[in-house]
């Protein structure tokens, strides 16, 4: 049974399990979080092995705001957009391609949608990884590329092998697309 879990600043990080094969998700998880959560800059959310200490995969969630843009298809009232931040996602490897990042990126989607509801937000971020396999994600799950055209020329150069020109690229979700439904 696996179970989702909203840790606290007293979590014990160094009692579990958790590599995703990125180092600065895994420094982020093990060095970072409890700091984040304890100065109130981020919420973490952990997928994992009910009774155990193995850690399948988590996400870290804070409020934000972009600039205004044309792009989005929002009609322009602010110059700003409230939105939630999900600042970091990752996956053990042994659980990666199992569909646990879709239902890590679901729940923090649905967190998202419940906490718009109550405090007023619009989008969900990410700052996508600049790698072919993060953007294919994202994009799956319905995120649209903030900046379209820098984005698509750091597609095009990982199509390449190329070394991308950022490390990553800001994506959205507009919560409007499930309201509407």
């Amino acid at each position: 049974m696996i179970q989702f879990v909203k840790i606290h600043s007293n979590f014990s990080i160094d009692k579990v399990n958790f590599n995703s094969g990125i180092a600065n998700l895994d420094n982020f998880f093990f060095k970072e979080s409890l700091d984040f959560i304890k100065e109130g800059y981020s919420q973490i959310y952990l997928l994992k092995e009910r009774e155990s200490n193995n850690i399948i995969g988590y996400f870290a969630i804070s409020c934000g705001l972009i600039e205004f843009r044309k792009e989005i298809g929002i009609e322009k009232k602010f110059d700003y957009i409230p939105c939630l931040l999900i600042g970091r996602l990752a996956v053990d490897k042994k659980c990666q391609g199992k569909g646990y990042g879709k239902d890590l990126l679901k729940k923090a989607i649905k967190l998202s949608l419940l906490i718009s509801n109550k405090v007023g937000c619009r989008l969900v971020i990410v700052d996508a990884r600049s790698d072919l396999y993060a953007l294919n994600f994202y994009k799956k799950m319905k995120f649209k590329y903030l900046k379209k055209l820098a984005a698509e020329k750091i597609e095009g150069a990982l199509q390449k092998n190329f070394k991308p020109s950022k490390s990553t690229v800001k994506m959205y979700f507009d919560l409007h697309q499930i309201k509407r439904n």
